[in-house]
């Protein structure tokens, strides 16, 4: 990892020998969406658990420009692109079906990808022992969102998103009563499998 970030960091030279040009037929979409066939849950701001996932990845103005327009989150993000996908699982909260979701930004709505009973979950590859009541994040990096525009920095800026968008759920999170952790010795490649990933996300 010292390497990577030793060999992709800014210079002088860099800046002025390696110039970044965009394909902008070739721009990437900034919002993941799944088909149609899955359930969605449209957020609704009044209710409580809503508001709090939204004050986590929500949408939250609009700039307007000659060549289009660009929606901005609650969590910054380097150039805009958002290269980071916000999952959750939940269990025993108020309101909501047990399962694992997806937050589908452009749409303010949760995707519902798969229901959970007491002996199922992702529970296990965070390394706990039993079901976890509440709520259980993950984030992922669409690696493409930023290498269009960074090349071979665009890493760098999807670890930088990812903790923008970490920092978003921890600060959420203090609007409810209950511990928070941050993990990051989670099994990534059988999550990445189990989520149909395939080295694309």
């Amino acid at each position: 990892m010292y390497w990577y970030h030793a060999t992709t960091k800014h210079s002088y030279n860099s800046v002025r020998t390696n110039p970044n040009r965009l394909s902008w037929e070739n721009q990437p979409s900034t919002y993941k969406n799944y088909p149609e066939a899955y359930q969605r849950f449209k957020l609704n701001l009044e209710e409580e658990e809503d508001n709090f996932l939204y004050h986590i990845a929500g949408l939250t103005a609009k700039k307007s420009y000659p060549n289009g327009e660009y929606y901005l989150r609650i969590n910054p993000s380097a150039g805009a692109l958002y290269p980071n996908e916000l999952y959750f699982q939940v269990r025993g909260v108020e309101g909501k079906v047990d399962g694992i979701y997806h937050y589908e930004v452009g749409s303010s709505s949760l995707t519902f990808l798969h229901a959970i009973n007491e002996s199922e979950g992702i529970e296990s590859y965070f390394g706990f022992k039993t079901a976890m009541r509440g709520y259980l994040f993950l984030v992922s990096a669409i690696y493409y969102r930023s290498s269009w525009k960074y090349k071979n920095r665009a890493f760098r800026y999807c670890l930088l998103d990812a903790g923008h968008l970490l920092g978003s759920i921890e600060a959420a999170a203090l609007l409810k009563p209950h511990a928070v952790q941050i993990n990051y010795t989670i099994d990534k490649e059988k999550l990445n499998r189990m989520f149909g990933f395939e080295e694309r996300e």
